[in-house]
């Protein structure tokens, strides 16, 4: 049985994954900051929460709360990352 693939939520700005973050961990759930790696080819200085693909559901429906816009998720793969629809 394989783990589900790591993924990262892309935001604009570390603000914006900081408030994602912040809500998170009020109800409950732990992910990691980090900054987007420029392979994935979202423009300008991009930061991502890092989870699991399990939890990219919570992580959008926080998003959707708070008004802040999703520039991407990927899961990682052999080759890199993919885009997750």
């Amino acid at each position: 049985m394989s783990l589900p693939a790591p993924c990262l939520v892309v935001y604009a700005s570390l603000n914006q994954v900081h408030r994602v973050k912040r809500h998170l961990y009020r109800g409950g759930v732990y992910v990691d900051m980090v900054r987007a790696p420029q392979c994935l080819g979202v423009r300008g200085c991009s930061f991502a929460l890092r989870c699991d693909a399990g939890m990219v559901h919570a992580i959008r429906h926080a998003s959707q709360e708070l008004a802040i816009e999703i520039r991407g998720v990927f899961a990682e793969s052999s080759n890199g990352y993919e885009a997750v629809p």
